[in-house]
């Protein structure tokens, strides 16, 4: 069963893929990145959708990384807890960020959604997921974070600011290592995730869908030309 949940993640992932670039009308990218990539849950599906594509993977986790690079041919790219300062090599027509953005504060939020967009080629599109206000129900069931935690700090921010984060504590199941601050559970609502899209110059906003992933995390896909551009 844990296997088969697996799989419809990476599925699922792609589903998400296509819907933003039929939304955005852009042809099939030829260079991928895929991040946090792991140990291939989603980039598995990419191979399989886009053969054509060169495709990367960048972790924070080495084995991950080096796991794709053997199995599915990526090009591994060891990422860092301050994820601006990671040397890629080349730009991207498709940013595949899936559980990343669900573990970070806002600043860093706002500062690697703009990071990002500059690996884009000129039509490059970001796919990415958030936990958006169906997490707000999780929560309740089966909790991401204590809910301590979640009711002293994420709700109050998330209520008034629209924006919740908490980092993890120790001994949190989600807490792996890697990054030792500013990394634990966020929660974002639509209105929220665009605004901060919004402030990043150059780009438009080209697909959103709350639980589109797996009927859990809210999906957004951006990327140039901006909103403002001449109509071609």
């Amino acid at each position: 069963m844990a296997d088969d949940y697996y799989f419809a993640v990476g599925q699922s992932a792609i589903e998400c893929i296509d819907l933003a670039l039929a939304a955005a009308k852009q042809p099939e990218p030829t260079h991928i990145l895929d991040m946090p990539s792991g140990h291939g849950r989603v980039l598995r599906h990419l191979v399989r959708r886009f053969p054509n594509a060169t495709l990367d993977a960048c972790d924070l986790d080495q084995d991950g990384i080096d796991f794709c690079a053997r199995q599915f041919g990526a090009t591994p790219i060891l990422s860092k807890p301050d994820l601006t300062t990671v040397n890629f090599q080349r730009t991207y027509d498709l940013i595949w960020v899936g559980s990343l953005l669900t573990h970070i504060s806002r600043p860093l939020f706002e500062q690697w959604c703009a990071f990002l967009v500059t690996l884009l080629s000129h039509n490059g599109l970001i796919v990415a997921s958030m936990h958006g206000r169906y997490s707000e129900t999780v929560q309740k069931t089966h909790p991401y974070i204590s809910h301590e935690i979640w009711d002293r700090r994420i709700r109050p921010n998330l209520q008034s600011t629209g924006y919740g984060f908490a980092p993890y504590e120790t001994g949190d199941e989600g807490l792996h290592g890697f990054i030792e601050s500013d990394y634990g559970i966020s929660v974002a609502r639509p209105s929220e995730v665009m605004r901060i899209i919004e402030a990043v110059p150059g780009v438009r906003v080209q697909f959103f869908s709350e639980r589109a992933w797996i009927q859990h995390h809210d999906i957004v896909a951006f990327g140039p030309p901006g909103y403002d551009a001449p109509p071609t």
